[in-house]
């Protein structure tokens, strides 16, 4: 088994430890073979707890946010951290990746 870390993206956040799975082998495996971004981060809000963002993913100045979940359905808690994350400067898509069937588009 290989396991590394993910550093956080501002040292001012507060970081829990989080053990990384197979989502973060394969974007790992994205940017080394591909080169579809840079760096990638865990993000987490640095004054409400429980809010958090599993992979930041960076290319130059620009900003992907992905939340993964293991349901088959989406629930409005599920999106906190996305909604959270918002104002990050040069963020652009903000993706939520579940177990779910169909693909949606949310406003906002």
């Amino acid at each position: 088994m290989l396991a590394f870390r993910l550093p956080a993206f501002e040292a001012k956040l507060r970081l829990r430890e989080r053990k990384q799975g197979f989502i973060a082998s394969l974007l790992r495996a994205c940017r080394d073979y591909f080169g579809l971004f840079d760096e990638f981060y865990y993000w987490a809000s640095a004054t409400a707890k429980n809010t958090e963002v599993d992979f930041l993913l960076q290319r130059d100045d620009r900003f992907t946010a992905i939340e993964v979940k293991a349901s088959p359905k989406i629930l409005n808690s599920h999106l906190r951290g996305l909604r959270s994350c918002s104002d990050l400067k040069g963020l652009g898509k903000r993706i939520l990746v579940y177990l779910g069937e169909r693909s949606m588009k949310t406003a906002g």
